[in-house]
């Protein structure tokens, strides 16, 4: 999949919100889709200071939790369950704590999907460890996931962290993402 910046994003429309995949072709990605993001959001999506964290929620459930100052007032949530991603889809690569991390991709799209900036950062081996070590549990757990119990966890995860200032206590692995590739570009 080609991503390029001030082209619509490649496929179906996205979604607004903060979302976290994790797919085969493109490894661990977080899409952000404002409404109309403003040049200092723009500027902190590709270019700004950002800080990534997990906590894992369950058996099902991990958050991966953003904090950007450009675009959040503390640090913002994104549920990612490895049984929602379709199955086709599903691939870990085998990773020894001594290799590179994960290149980490960013992404951020108006209300019409039109992709406003874009950045592409490493994570630390660690980061990338606990990381798949999060997913591996998910997909030993597979057979018993349903879309219902991913839903009971993230609200069982709300009710304990009801904001994700809160939630970030619990985290397992906090780092700011690497060092980008590439410019970023403005839109």
């Amino acid at each position: 999949m080609l991503i390029s910046l001030n082209q619509p994003w490649p496929g179906n429309p996205q979604p607004l919100g903060i979302r976290f995949e994790f797919l085969d072709d493109t490894g661990p990605r977080l899409h952000l889709g404002l409404v109309n993001p403003t040049p200092r959001e723009v500027r902190g999506a590709a270019r700004g200071r950002l800080r990534l964290a997990l906590v894992p929620a369950g058996k099902h459930t991990l958050f991966l939790l953003v904090q950007q100052p450009e675009l959040f007032a503390g640090w913002a949530d994104a549920p990612f369950a490895w049984g929602k991603v379709p199955s086709a889809r599903r691939c870990l690569d085998d990773k020894s704590p001594s290799s590179n991390g994960y290149l980490f991709g960013v992404y951020l799209t108006d209300q019409h999907s039109v992709v406003r900036a874009l950045r592409v950062a490493t994570v630390t081996p660690t980061f990338t460890t606990v990381l798949d070590e999060a997913i591996r549990e998910q997909a030993r757990h597979l057979g018993e996931f349903s879309v219902a119990a991913y839903d009971a966890e993230v609200a069982a995860a709300y009710r304990r962290w009801p904001r994700s200032d809160d939630m970030v206590r619990a985290a397992c692995v906090v780092e700011a993402l690497g060092i980008p590739f590439g410019s970023g570009g403005e839109g």
